[in-house]
């Protein structure tokens, strides 16, 4: 219970410092951004590199280990996704897309996997967002038209 808790706290704390460092990209000139991205891409790799020794080291039972392991993906997904929304901005490199490309080393084999996947679903729910926003626009081109002939 106490490891989850701890867990739980972590992530939140991950999801703030992505949030912060977000906005402070935000608010810099676009000059400095490539240094700033490329930080905060590294230091996403090192927690996620910090899970997997956590996880490795725990000894507790099978029902903890999977609980840790689906929490710790879930974070790992929420990072690679943020990861990704800002690199894709600089045109650096994250670690899923390295993954994606098979840039890895084989012993992160199995965490690419896992976030390849990730990755390939929100790519569809953006897809589809993205067709949705068109459908709206193409609605309300129609409506316009038509108000145009009846005038």
């Amino acid at each position: 219970m106490q490891q989850q808790e701890q867990q739980q706290q972590q992530e939140q704390q991950q999801q703030e410092q992505q949030q912060q460092a977000q906005q402070q990209q935000q608010q810099q000139p676009a000059v400095q951004r490539p240094q700033q991205q490329k930080c905060s891409s590294s230091s996403i790799n090192c927690k996620t590199n910090r899970k997997r020794s956590t996880r490795s080291s725990s000894s507790s039972g099978r029902a903890e280990r999977a609980a840790t392991s689906a929490a710790a993906s879930a974070a790992a997904a929420a990072a690679a996704a943020a990861a990704a929304a800002a690199a894709a901005a600089a045109g650096v490199l994250t670690f899923t897309e390295k993954c994606m490309r098979g840039e890895f080393l084989f012993n992160d084999l199995f965490e690419c996997i896992l976030n390849s996947g990730i990755v390939f679903r929100h790519q569809q729910q953006q897809q589809q967002q993205q067709q949705q926003q068109q459908q709206k626009q193409q609605q309300q081109q129609q409506k316009q038209q038509e108000q145009k002939q009846q005038e």
